[in-house]
């Protein structure tokens, strides 16, 4: 039988209209938001109410990954009001799903201008930073959101992250427990964290996180590598390989460096052919993308069989 969707019931007034075109936007319901906030537009709005209607219906047309019909709204939205302050909040964000990272965070600073207490908005121009590689200034405004917001759990995750990235390892620890206590069921956090143990010499305790994060995500192929990469380096070798395959299996069957660290391991094992095999594999896989450190070690180790 087919499904017949029930026409939206609109509103008669501007007000009325934004108004149920905010409770369905936070349904999820991205297209009837557009329609009503059209619907708001025909009818007659005062200044504010248009303003607030080109805004919801730009997050709508973003939520639906529309980003330059988005961008449109938010420039008309501002065009009518230059010192709204959502209006160069949402444009930010759009200009950065846009990999725009530069043009966000002038809209960031414009927003932050208007508006100095919107954590989301110090978070979001700290994503933008850190994509334009200016990892201080992203730790510094991830440190602003979480001063707006103490329980800002993705802040001190990805401030950890850029930490982790500086090879601060201490700190990145820090901020990874500061997420995990805030939100328990967080894997990333959990993998991360083990990360930089594992780099602070501490690979059992970073199997612990591991393992965690594999029991919160079962299903992201790098958590099993680098638990396996570990699992290698305790001599566990069997259990290794387990978890190279699994990282292999999950990932289509295109994981060179997987097949690189498996073949590391039967090779120390006595199975030659194997080994050959896996190698053979990772270097066909490895030149498909061009890493040429990889493929550079892959080749050593074929010239070792």
């Amino acid at each position: 039988m087919e499904n017949v969707t029930t026409p939206i019931e609109v509103p008669e007034t501007a007000a009325g209209c934004l108004h149920k075109g905010l409770t369905v936007f936070l349904q999820d319901r991205y297209e009837d938001t557009i329609l009503l906030c059209d619907k708001a537009i025909e009818q007659n709005p005062t200044s504010a109410e248009l303003v607030d209607a080109y805004i919801l219906r730009g997050r709508a047309k973003e939520a639906c990954q529309r980003y330059f019909e988005a961008l449109t709204d938010f420039n008309e939205a501002l065009t009518k009001d230059p010192n709204k302050a959502d209006g160069y909040y949402y444009r930010g964000i759009a200009k950065g799903k846009l990999n725009h990272p530069e043009e966000a965070i002038k809209d960031f600073d414009k927003a932050i201008a208007l508006d100095p207490n919107n954590a989301s908005t110090y978070y979001n121009r700290a994503v933008a930073k850190r994509k334009c590689g200016e990892h201080k200034k992203a730790i510094k405004d991830f440190g602003k959101a979480i001063a707006q917001e103490n329980n800002y759990a993705s802040a001190y995750f990805l401030r950890g992250n850029v930490k982790k990235e500086l090879k601060k390892y201490f700190e990145a620890i820090y901020d990874f427990d500061k997420a995990i206590s805030i939100q328990p069921n967080l894997a990333e956090a959990y993998f991360d964290r083990g990360i930089a143990k594992e780099k602070l010499g501490h690979p059992e305790d970073a199997l612990t996180d591991f393992d965690k994060a594999i029991e919160l995500d079962s299903e992201d192929a790098k958590m099993y590598y680098e638990r396996g990469v570990v699992k290698n380096r305790l001599r566990n070798y069997d259990e290794a390989i387990q978890d190279f395959n699994m990282a292999i299996s999950l990932n289509n069957n295109n994981y060179p460096d997987a097949y690189y660290a498996r073949a590391i391991i039967k090779r120390y094992l006595g199975d030659r052919k194997n080994a050959k095999d896996d190698l053979n594999i990772a270097l066909r896989q490895t030149q498909d993308v061009g890493n040429s450190l990889l493929e550079s070690r892959i080749q050593k180790a074929l010239q070792t069989l």
